[in-house]
């Protein structure tokens, strides 16, 4: 799998990154027949905030420190623009 390991610094327990980014792209065959597909996705992800942005331009946005189950989407909030 592309990227860069988390072992040294979860094995340390501190994290040197600030930010981080992923992609999920739900493509396998199987996936199509076994349960519903999942729709693509990127996140960006801060130790304060994260954000979602579907294939389809849904998104999300989330408070980590004041909402930690992320219940509340701040992503159409003009706040938060």
């Amino acid at each position: 799998m592309a990227g860069r390991s988390l072992r040294e610094e979860l094995e340390r327990g501190r994290a040197r990154r600030t930010v981080a980014f992923s992609v999920w792209n739900d493509g396998r065959p199987e996936a199509l027949v076994i349960r519903k597909p999942v729709e693509p996705y990127r996140v960006v992800r801060t130790r304060t905030h994260k954000y979602i942005l579907w294939e389809s331009k849904k998104q999300a946005l989330f408070d980590l420190r004041n909402d930690p189950g992320e219940g509340h989407n701040l992503a159409d909030d003009a706040r938060h623009a």
